[in-house]
């Protein structure tokens, strides 16, 4: 029998919770209706907000209204219990306003590619959420956090001992396999509204992308991988990072891309870039020797870890329970 993929063995951890009326979920129920379809590990209307952690709910909310942010569906909080948004604020948010936890989370994250001293307070915190450039300079029109422009999952700060600051750009996975082209041509795809979509993009990200110092150009971009997901996602983070990093004061930064170990994209083969087995290697393949310097994999139970290891793991106790049974 064909062993379960990590997507379906999480999908099944949360029906189980969610039947067995588990803490994690605080008596919600599934059965939650996704494309007029129910489905046992989203939870129904009414229980929205029982995806975050119950310590975090009302500041989340507050958050995200204050910053005029958009949760992932443009609604209310996800109802999905296998949203990356819901995870990535799961594991970050209760830390936020701790500069000693959230600096460790993030240089677990960066390893020894930086030497953190300290992060800088934004939006009263050390670590933000959705997070947009101040200038449209990737020419995507209105600015809005959290849909319709490149978003920054999670964005901080950081200082060096030199004094010397980077902006840490953070793409948070938990069970997606992207796939798709985002820049098809008629040969490819019959869809004329998907073609369309396709010129604005090439139109827009192709000078960008040319004259980038840490992106290879593309001698085509119809139908280049530099458009087919999930490189498309890193490619516009990357210029993001590239194009906005002083309105941050900072001149450098390092781009974080954060999923489960057994996420499939780590062993997927990308044929759109010549069959290269793993997204890290093959998105490695659009860099340059720069962009590679700037781009780290990383893997968001190193959250757990760095939590129980600091001076006031007690006061994370609940936080790191709930993630152990959530998640792990």
């Amino acid at each position: 029998m064909k062993a379960k993929s990590f997507k379906e063995r999480l999908k099944g951890l949360q029906i189980e919770l969610i039947a067995n009326k588990s803490k994690v979920f605080y008596g919600a129920c599934g059965g939650g209706i996704y494309k007029s379809n129910a489905y046992p590990h989203i939870l129904d209307d009414s229980s929205n907000e029982c995806n975050l952690f119950h310590e975090i709910r009302e500041n989340v909310k507050f958050y995200f209204r204050e910053n005029n942010i958009s949760f992932w569906n443009g609604k209310g909080i996800p109802s999905n219990t296998l949203s990356s948004q819901i995870c990535c604020l799961n594991h970050l948010f209760a830390v936020r306003v701790d500069e000693e936890a959230a600096r460790r989370i993030m240089q677990s994250f960066v390893g020894d590619k930086l030497k953190i001293k300290n992060l800088e307070e934004t939006e009263g915190g050390y670590i933000s959420f959705e997070m947009v450039a101040k200038h449209d300079r990737m020419k995507e029109g209105k600015l809005t956090r959290g849909k319709n422009c490149t978003s920054i999952d999670a964005f901080a700060v950081a200082c060096d001992y030199n004094g010397k600051k980077h902006i840490l750009v953070i793409e948070w996975k938990l069970v997606e396999d992207d796939f798709g082209n985002k820049a098809p041509t008629n040969e490819t795809s019959k869809n004329t509204e998907e073609i369309s979509s396709g010129k604005t993009r090439v139109s827009r990200y192709k000078s960008l992308i040319d004259s980038s110092k840490y992106l290879i150009p593309q001698n085509n971009y119809y139908n280049s991988s530099l458009f087919h997901l999930p490189f498309y996602e890193l490619m516009r983070q990357t210029l993001w990072a590239e194009l906005n990093k002083e309105d941050f004061g900072a001149s450098d930064y390092l781009h974080i891309h954060v999923m489960p170990e057994e996420n499939a994209m780590r062993t997927k083969t990308y044929k759109c870039i010549g069959s290269i087995k793993g997204v890290e290697k093959s998105w490695r393949s659009h860099l340059t020797k720069e962009g590679n310097e700037r781009y780290i994999v990383s893997n968001p139970y190193l959250v757990v870890e760095t939590l129980e290891q600091t001076g006031n793991a007690d006061k994370y106790k609940k936080l790191i329970k709930y993630l152990k049974t959530r998640y792990y």
